[in-house]
């Protein structure tokens, strides 16, 4: 069918009588005219449910055009027509635009945050995971938000290495943000990066951490021995990886300390070792 066609049943959807709205939003289900994109994100907000659920599927049927529209919608003052946009959102499958469902996550209506969280929970892109960390690094959001968006960046961090460690070197950041972004570094980054090498007697665990881990990979030869001096450090998660690198780097020589080490309280320090000892026994 042509575009005039098309714009007619677009015209339709304003009509006062429900019943012809409806007709028209079918019809242009069967269209896939990218001309009625805006018409039918409008009447997301429709009063009769047929026509905004229809009004779904036929943007759904236009695929990744409707993105940017779907994404305006977003600001809307009812919280039913997020929720639609999203619902819309979801279902295309895509990661275009997804940085924009990140101020979601503060909705005042539960069933937007959910919605949005749902989606990211999925994966994430390079331009989600920069806004999330820039969630974390906001000193006004809740502790409660920044625990939501450090677990997403834990389980779907993408390429954002970069930019957290500017941001820890800058030091324009509270402490509890440069500890997140020291986590989220080591997981994004295992091998470590040269800017943590002087670190390693840091007052914040989490930088120790980041240390050890660098310096495993970028100064492997005094590596055994700051591992053991590490085994003493003040946080357990600290000790916890310096006897996994004993583990890692050690030989038959470091297995005294190590049993040693499985009288420590921490269960996860005694874990540790016990694999560190395995580790060692099964290369000797």
């Amino acid at each position: 069918m042509s575009d005039e066609q098309a714009m007619n049943y677009c015209r339709q959807l304003s009509d006062f009588e429900a019943s012809v709205r409806r007709f028209a939003v079918k019809k242009l289900i069967e269209l896939k005219n990218p001309l009625s994109i805006p018409y039918l994100v409008d009447v997301l907000s429709d009063d009769d449910i047929f026509v905004k659920t229809n009004a779904e599927d036929a943007l759904f049927e236009l695929g990744n055009p409707i993105i940017p529209h779907l994404i305006k919608k977003l600001d809307n003052d009812v919280a039913e027509v997020r929720l639609r946009a999203l619902s819309v959102y979801r279902r295309l499958d895509t990661s275009e635009g997804l940085e924009n469902l990140i101020p979601l996550l503060l909705d005042p209506d539960t069933d937007v945050r959910n919605s949005a969280l749902g989606r990211l929970q999925k994966g994430l892109d390079a331009k989600a995971s920069l806004k999330l960390w820039e969630f974390i690094k906001n000193p006004s959001i809740s502790d409660e938000i920044k625990e939501i968006c450090s677990d997403l960046l834990n389980k779907n961090i993408v390429g954002i290495s970069n930019e957290i460690v500017t941001d820890i070197d800058s030091s324009s950041i509270d402490e509890g943000s440069l500890k997140l972004g020291c986590k989220l570094f080591i997981q994004l980054k295992p091998d470590g990066h040269k800017f943590f090498l002087d670190k390693i007697n840091s007052d914040i665990p989490e930088m120790r951490i980041a240390s050890l881990i660098s310096k495993s990979n970028f100064e492997t030869i005094n590596i055994l021995s700051l591992a053991k001096e590490k085994t003493n450090d003040s946080d357990a998660d600290v000790r916890k990886i310096a006897v996994k690198l004993i583990g890692e780097n050690g030989g038959e020589g470091d297995l005294l300390l190590l049993n040693e080490l499985l009288n420590s309280p921490e269960k996860g320090v005694w874990k540790v070792s016990k694999e560190a000892i395995d580790r060692i026994k099964s290369g000797i």
